[in-house]
């Protein structure tokens, strides 16, 4: 019996051992499969957030367009934005333009988001602007037989100038297939209502719909018609001031020299005077 007893006692001590040795393992096991159902729980929301959350709206999409938006900003306002090139055919020219037209001499910051020309001009006829401007149409005979179309606007409501003789005239000569309807000519002629002048467009030979009473059209090196124009103008209106303002084609100088007097004109302290 007390062989017995004794085997029973070892045999309770060796289970009591084996249990406290075994306690310890068994505890960081459960602990560990604690941790990694933590681990997977976090890792789960963790990526369902970012499935949910846009690119644009993480902090990674965040810094990119910042990142992006400060290089374009930087690289616009040193490669982009520029003061502009005066190519005049001589120096006093040039002073003329200085003294009396500021703009020339300004920065120049095209349009932000699309400052390339040739991407302006794509996308010029999708986004322009046309204001309304109601038009007089004459159509003023040629020496040979033709005629020519000019759109007159007469800015009766002139507040600056309300006598229609001497109010000054400006008359305005479009690009190589441009006309009335052209944006940027509507827009001149609404700066130019304000200042108070009238306008009055000059149409290429065929390009506005009218007639071509002769087999003739025009070309950017002859000037007859524009000389036509410019003594049918000034024989209207002898008292008032009277100035020209050509777009691309219509701005070229050598279309001027032969009616207007340059050194009366760099002798002009305004617009104003040029018809004196």
């Amino acid at each position: 019996m007390c062989g017995r007893g004794a085997s029973s006692r070892q045999l309770a001590g060796r289970v009591a051992s084996r249990r406290k040795t075994g306690a310890p393992r068994s505890g960081a096991m459960q602990r560990l499969a604690v941790d990694l159902r933590v681990i997977s729980r976090e890792l789960s929301l963790y990526l369902e957030h970012q499935v949910r959350v846009p690119f644009f709206g993480s902090g990674v999409g965040l810094s990119l367009i910042l990142g992006f938006s400060v290089a374009y900003a930087c690289y616009y306002l040193s490669s982009i934005a520029k003061k502009p090139q005066l190519v005049t055919g001589g120096g006093s020219f040039g002073c003329f333009l200085q003294d009396h037209c500021p703009v020339v001499t300004e920065t120049y910051y095209p349009t932000v988001w699309c400052w390339e020309s040739r991407g302006q001009t794509l996308l010029r006829p999708f986004i322009t602007s046309n204001p309304p401007v109601q038009y007089r149409n004459e159509l003023t005979k040629t020496a040979v037989a033709g005629q020519i179309s000019l759109d007159w606007f007469d800015n009766e409501n002139s507040a600056c100038y309300l006598d229609a003789s001497t109010r000054p005239t400006i008359l305005l000569l479009p690009g190589l297939t441009g006309t009335n309807k052209e944006s940027y000519i509507l827009h001149m002629i609404r700066l130019s209502e304000e200042l108070g002048y009238r306008c009055v467009v000059f149409n290429n030979r065929g390009v506005a719909g009218e007639s071509l009473l002769m087999p003739q059209t025009y070309c950017c090196a002859n000037t007859e018609d524009l000389e036509t124009v410019i003594h049918h103008v000034h024989s209207l209106y002898p008292s008032a001031p009277f100035l020209a303002a050509g777009v691309s084609m219509g701005g070229h100088r050598h279309m001027f020299v032969k009616q207007i007097d340059m050194d009366h004109v760099m002798k002009a302290k305004s617009i104003r005077e040029f018809g004196k």
